[in-house]
């Protein structure tokens, strides 16, 4: 014979009550993933003010810095967990988990293929999640404006013809549309999207401006400065190439000497 506390034990350990008490007070997820909105925000505002220091970081290296900054929040957190792949931050607390994925903000290809990533691969039974971007060019209003018309305009479609996805993405973002959210201010919207098993989620897409390129006397003339952003330079002309933009051959070859310091070596 069971009794009730084994059936209660069994539940508890298989997941079951977990899904029982999400089904009956969804908000409580809703809560804990714009909690964690919050705490990533305030996460990137402070990389942003320390945008000296993590400029010229990779994405893993600023990732990492991120996942602690939530984790002093109170969150536990996972760089670079298996989640049916690699996600870059997996956020935990209680019963409840989110997943954050990251990518440097070269163009918006390489952000959608990140995007792709998320619904594709990483979410299954999740209803949100989030697009974290790090943008090092300048102008980060634009650069972020224009990859909320590429999701809101749906103008992936060029690129998922081109690579043979369109009627995945079709499934995924067809629908798409920007929805409103109290909490997405400044650089960050919320869009509607779905998993290939035709599950609806949201996507909150955040950008953190890591632009550093001063140009007082001591910045322009500061060989270390001057060699991470003909590096900063190179890395987005290489991940632009895709996009068949023309070469600016001065700037090019401004970029190289200033990386390699060619004239010194003459």
């Amino acid at each position: 014979m069971i009794i009730k506390d084994e059936v209660f034990d069994s539940m508890l350990s298989s997941g079951v009550l977990d899904d029982f008490l999400d089904l009956i007070d969804p908000q409580k997820f809703d809560e804990f993933s714009r909690s964690v909105f919050i705490t990533l925000r305030n996460a990137v505002k402070s990389i942003e003010s320390n945008a000296d220091k993590y400029y010229d970081q990779s994405e893993e290296q600023i990732s990492t810095t991120i996942s602690l900054l939530i984790e002093k929040a109170g969150f536990q957190t996972k760089s670079e967990p298996s989640n049916r792949g690699h996600v870059d931050i997996f956020v935990e607390k209680d019963r409840f988990k989110w997943l954050i994925e990251a990518k440097i903000g070269y163009n918006n290809q390489k952000i959608f293929e990140g995007l792709l990533q998320l619904t594709s691969r990483y979410l299954t039974d999740q209803r949100s999640a989030c697009l974290l971007l790090y943008f090092k060019k300048e102008n980060i209003k634009n650069n972020f404006e224009s990859w909320k018309d590429y999701i809101q305009n749906k103008k992936w479609k060029d690129y998922a013809k081109m690579h043979d996805i369109l009627n995945d993405c079709e499934l995924m973002y067809g629908e798409s549309i920007i929805k409103p959210d109290p909490f997405c201010v400044g650089y960050s919207f919320l869009a509607g999207a779905k998993t290939t098993a035709g599950e609806s989620l949201d996507i909150y897409n955040l950008g953190a401006n890591l632009h550093f390129r001063p140009v007082d006397s001591s910045g322009r003339n500061g060989v270390a400065l001057r060699k991470n952003q003909a590096k900063l330079y190179l890395e987005h002309l290489y991940h632009d190439k895709e996009n068949g933009l023309p070469i600016d051959e001065k700037e090019l070859y401004k970029n190289l000497n200033d990386y390699f310091d060619f004239d010194k070596k003459q």
